[in-house]
C-alpha cells in the first residue's frame, strides 16, 4: 500500500515581499512530498527549494527550505495549508496528490493490537448502518478540506470510486460526493465498473507486497468514466483507502477521459499494508 508521510513541523515567514517556508520531517522523501504540495498549491508564488540540513539529534530529522513570492492572499494561506496536511495523512501513490482525513485504526498502546479509530467508527456507522448524521459530518469534513486546500479548491469536478459490482450504485463515497458537489458547486463525474470484480478485502496474502500486487491486478482496467473531463482537475473520493488499487484505477479511468490532474481524498486509511510503496516497482 502507498506510504503515509508525516510533516513533523513547519514555519512560514514573510520578508521583503518574499515567503520563506521551512518543512521538517524524519524522511527526506516526505520533505519532497510536502515541498511539491506547497509548490503546486501556490503556482503564482513560484516556490523553489533552497537548502536542506540536519535538524535534530544525530541528524535524523531534516529540514527543507522553500522561498517564493508572497501569495496574494498572504502567508496565512500557506500556514493554513501546512496545518491542514499536518492534521491529515499525505499518501504516496500514483495520483497527482492524495490525502486521507485519518487512519481507520489506532494502535492500542497496552496490547499493540489495532482497534477502530473514532473516525473509523464514524465511517462504519455511515457505511453499514446508513446513519445520516455521521455521513453528513463526514461530508462536511470533506468539504472543509477541499475549501482549505488551494489545489483541491481549484478543481472543477468530483467523482467517487464505484462499487465492485457492475451496475451497482456506489455506496458511502457516492453519497458523500453528492453532498460535497452540491455544497461546492462542483461538476459530478460518474465512474462505473466495466465488469464485476471481487471485493478488495477478499484478496489477501501473507506477503504484504504480493498482496498489494494482487489487489492492483484485481482492479486493473475495470473502471470507465462516464464523462469527458478534458483539461479538468478532478477530485476522486473513497471512504476507505486499502492497498491503493481502487484509487489508482479510478485515476487511470479519469485520465483516460481527459483529466489533466486527479487528486485523491479518502476518509480513512487502513494500516494493514502501511509502508509498501506503490512507487517502488510494484
Amino acid at each position: 500500500m502507498a506510504r503515509s508521510f508525516v510533516l513533523e513541523d513547519h514555519s512560514v515567514r514573510v520578508a521583503a515581499g518574499r515567503c520563506f517556508v521551512t518543512l521538517e520531517a524524519w524522511d527526506p522523501e516526505a520533505l519532497e512530498a510536502f515541498a511539491k504540495i506547497v509548490i503546486h498549491a501556490f503556482p503564482q508564488s513560484k516556490f523553489r527549494r533552497t537548502t536542506a540540513r540536519p535538524e535534530t539529534f544525530l541528524g535524523l530529522q531534516v529540514a527543507l527550505r522553500l522561498v517564493g513570492d508572497r501569495p496574494s492572499d498572504g502567508s496565512a494561506r500557506v500556514e493554513a495549508l501546512l496545518g491542514l496536511v499536518s492534521r491529515s495523512l499525505t499518501i504516496e501513490d500514483t495520483l497527482d496528490e492524495s490525502h486521507a482525513l485519518g487512519y481507520h485504526q489506532d494502535q492500542d498502546e497496552a496490547t499493540g493490537s489495532l482497534k477502530r479509530s473514532a473516525l473509523g467508527r464514524l465511517v462504519n456507522e455511515a457505511k453499514y448502518r446508513r446513519s445520516r448524521a455521521p455521513r453528513e459530518r463526514i461530508g462536511e469534513a470533506v468539504t472543509d478540506f477541499i475549501k482549505a486546500h488551494p489545489r483541491y479548491a481549484r478543481a472543477g469536478a468530483i467523482a467517487s470510486t464505484p462499487s465492485h459490482e457492475e451496475g451497482r450504485a456506489s455506496g458511502l463515497s457516492g453519497r458523500l460526493v453528492r453532498q460535497v458537489s452540491e455544497a461546492l458547486k462542483l461538476r459530478h463525474i460518474g465512474i462505473r465498473r466495466a465488469y464485476t470484480k471481487p471485493p478488495q478485502k477478499e484478496i489477501t496474502d501473507e506477503d504484504r507486497r504480493l498482496g498489494v500486487r494482487k489487489r492492483l491486478a484485481n482492479q486493473k482496467n475495470s473502471m470507465v468514466a462516464d464523462d469527458d473531463v478534458s483539461g479538468l482537475t478532478v477530485i476522486v473520493v473513497d471512504d476507505l483507502y486499502g492497498s491503493g488499487g481502487t484509487m489508482q484505477e479510478a485515476g487511470r479511468a479519469l485520465r483516460a477521459a481527459g483529466a489533466e490532474q486527479v487528486l485523491g481524498l479518502c476518509i480513512t486509511k487502513q494500516r494493514l499494508f502501511e509502508g509498501v510503496s506503490l512507487s517502488q516497482g510494484i
